[in-house]
């Protein structure tokens, strides 16, 4: 008997308790509510954050893949026929400083690498304080940096050197069809000021 009143108790107990709460679906048509109520942030358009694409009628130059040189230089030469000099040279000079800036931005990571690279012979070791697993954790979690770091300089230096030819191909070809800019210059460290 006692045992059966306890088991209705607690029966009761949790039906009280379900029914007091709110199905789900108004407490999801509570949070819709509440949510569109809620001031939504505003998006800012602005000519940095475009693509490239969108601010020059030149291709990007492909940083991957197949050397697409060739496809921007007949870019270069068609839109140079088809508007003005002053037109030409600012559409340019967009296009170029892009790529200027980003070679800008891989040198100095490049730089940065090579001085966490050659701190690692000048930083002390972990020191072994009995506890065997966080002494080899510790060790491991350098090497793992160090190798991602001497991977990251690798494919950054690709980067670099797949834009400076690229560029350096296009300002030959501009020099060669009589078109020569002093600001078109091929950035060969983050130091290099124009």
């Amino acid at each position: 008997m006692n045992r059966c009143f306890l088991l209705t108790a607690v029966f009761l107990s949790f039906a009280s308790f379900a029914f007091a709460q709110d199905s789900l679906g108004d407490v999801a048509r509570q949070a819709r509510t509440q949510k569109a109520a809620q001031p939504h942030a505003k998006i800012v358009a602005d000519d940095e954050l475009a693509p490239l694409k969108a601010r020059t009628p030149f291709p990007e130059l492909n940083l991957r893949g197949l050397d697409n040189t060739g496809d921007i230089c007949r870019s270069i030469t068609e839109y140079r026929k088809s508007h003005k000099r002053e037109e030409f040279e600012a559409s340019l000079r967009t296009w170029y400083e892009d790529y200027d800036q980003m070679i800008r931005l891989y040198l100095k990571q490049q730089v940065l690498l090579q001085e966490r690279l050659n701190d690692q012979y000048t930083r002390p070791e972990p020191s072994y304080t009995g506890e065997y697993n966080k002494y080899w954790e510790e060790m491991r979690a350098r090497q793992r940096a160090d190798e991602l770091d001497r991977r990251r300089e690798y494919t950054d230096q690709l980067v670099i050197s797949r834009v400076q030819s690229g560029l350096q191909r296009i300002k030959s070809y501009l020099v060669s069809n009589g078109t020569n800019f002093d600001w078109f210059r091929v950035r060969q460290s983050a130091s290099d000021d124009f």
